[in-house]
């Protein structure tokens, strides 16, 4: 899979589009997905995809006064963003907007990276420091941050099952915030067994999600969460 970093509207907003190649061209498999905050200019981005398949895109927004590190995660490929999260924030005295300035430069180095090995997530930025030790002071200078990030994603578990009528019961799962998850079913488990998926659940910010189902259809039926429908 390829994907790819664009200005699809021409002001700045920073979008991930997923696609595929066919022969020398690459083809849409999805919409894009903006990542960018409204009115923000955005830059430097960089994509990095871990042996899961977890999508990952380092970026830095400029608000006009701060500027805006963000780590944004995709957990199905690029078909949706799970979390996009601020990594750092920092405001410089050192930023000269426009051309014909006297003094301009290019404040961040141009340059913002990141890598994947396994599923971890390495990545590095230019930003203003705030750190003072050992004898070499950084803050108010622009220097290189690094970071990692995990992008494992849990495999599902039942936490519990109860009923809550006479014809309904509730399931609820724990996996990873954010996360996609399929709930599917079966009605018995002698082979062939095919599961069939029931429910489509993003697991909330505390990584949990319930499946409410009634028994007035099915007599016997069995359940599992799964990272694939």
């Amino acid at each position: 899979m390829v994907y790819g970093l664009s200005d699809a509207s021409g002001i700045g907003h920073l979008y991930l589009q997923k696609l595929q190649t066919s022969g020398t061209n690459l083809i849409k498999t999805g919409g894009a997905l903006t990542l960018s905050s409204t009115n923000f200019s955005a830059a430097l981005p960089s994509v990095a995809v871990a042996d899961n398949g977890v999508v990952g895109v380092l970026f830095d927004e400029y608000d006009g006064t701060n500027f805006h590190v963000h780590l944004a995660l995709s957990y199905d490929e690029g078909s949706c963003i799970a979390t996009n999260q601020e990594v750092y924030s920092f405001a410089t005295n050192g930023m000269v907007v426009g051309y014909g300035i006297a003094n301009h430069n290019r404040l961040l180095g141009d340059f913002g990276r990141m890598l994947a090995n396994g599923n971890t997530l390495y990545g590095a930025f230019a930003a203003r420091g705030n750190v003072s030790a050992g004898g070499l002071t950084t803050t108010n200078f622009i220097v290189p941050f690094f970071f990692s990030a995990d992008a494992s994603i849990a495999q599902p578990a039942i936490l519990r099952i109860v009923r809550i009528s006479n014809t309904n019961f509730e399931i609820d799962f724990a996996g990873t915030p954010g996360a996609t998850y399929y709930v599917q079913a079966v009605t018995n488990l002698t082979g062939p067994v095919i599961w069939q998926t029931v429910s489509t659940n993003v697991a909330s910010g505390s990584g949990l999600w319930p499946y409410t189902n009634s028994t007035s259809a099915f007599p016997q039926r069995y359940f599992r969460a799964s990272l694939l429908p």
